[in-house]
């Protein structure tokens, strides 16, 4: 014989939220994806690294660049309190960004420098200020921030667009000067890997942007 059926018999399966989903979803190649190219340094203790990333698409004309150095400074943001999982939330004030972990201690500092909006081309750069990132026995400048794109046509009225983000010369705590031991090296190397793929995951994030086809 069967079993009789009841209402409220069948258990209802819950799907676990995986909180990294997201953060994978992102580093798939946008469409149109073309290359990317990295380049690091950590000799010295000072991070100097640049990720570039090359896509052809529709979806922004030209007009768009005026617009392109506040939507990677968004971009850029974003990114990094996503990709920190809400510990570190990133705000405006003036001419200057702050980045806080749990909105109370400063982790890092940004101060505007450079602005550039062209044609084809654009441009923004902070001086980068102290904060618990930085190693506490740095002194004097402690390297720069810069997000930049630019435009060039290519093949069926499409935009070949290069994106790059890149750091000079930052003193990282997480980076052991020469003849130091501490920290071990393969924080260091964790740590550098750690910017790389955010750096990654906030071009890739533009480059979908600008590659979807527009209504």
């Amino acid at each position: 014989m069967g079993r009789e059926s009841r209402p409220g018999d069948r258990r209802t399966r819950h799907r676990i939220p995986n909180p990294f989903q997201g953060l994978l979803r992102e580093l798939r190649p946008p469409r149109h994806f073309q290359r990317t190219q990295h380049e690091q340094d950590l000799s010295g203790g000072l991070l100097v690294s640049r990720q570039s990333l090359w896509v052809v698409g529709t979806g922004r004309s030209l007009g768009y660049m005026p617009q392109m150095p506040d939507r990677l400074e968004t971009a850029h943001l974003r990114g990094v309190e996503r990709l920190s999982l809400g510990l570190c939330q990133c705000r405006r004030s003036g001419t200057r960004v702050e980045v806080r972990l749990l909105r109370r201690w400063l982790v890092l500092g940004l101060q505007d420098q450079v602005t550039l909006r062209e044609n084809r081309r654009c441009l923004r750069r902070w001086t980068l200020e102290r904060g618990l990132l930085c190693r506490p026995s740095a002194k004097g400048n402690l390297g720069t921030l810069s997000l930049g794109a630019d435009a060039t046509p290519a093949p069926g009225g499409l935009l070949r667009w290069h994106l790059w983000c890149s750091v000079e010369g930052y003193p990282s705590r997480f980076l052991a000067t020469p003849g130091r031991l501490l920290p071990p090296r393969w924080v260091g190397a964790l740590y550098a890997a750690f910017h790389r793929w955010t750096a990654l995951a906030v071009l890739q994030a533009l480059a979908r942007d600008l590659a979807a086809p527009r209504p």
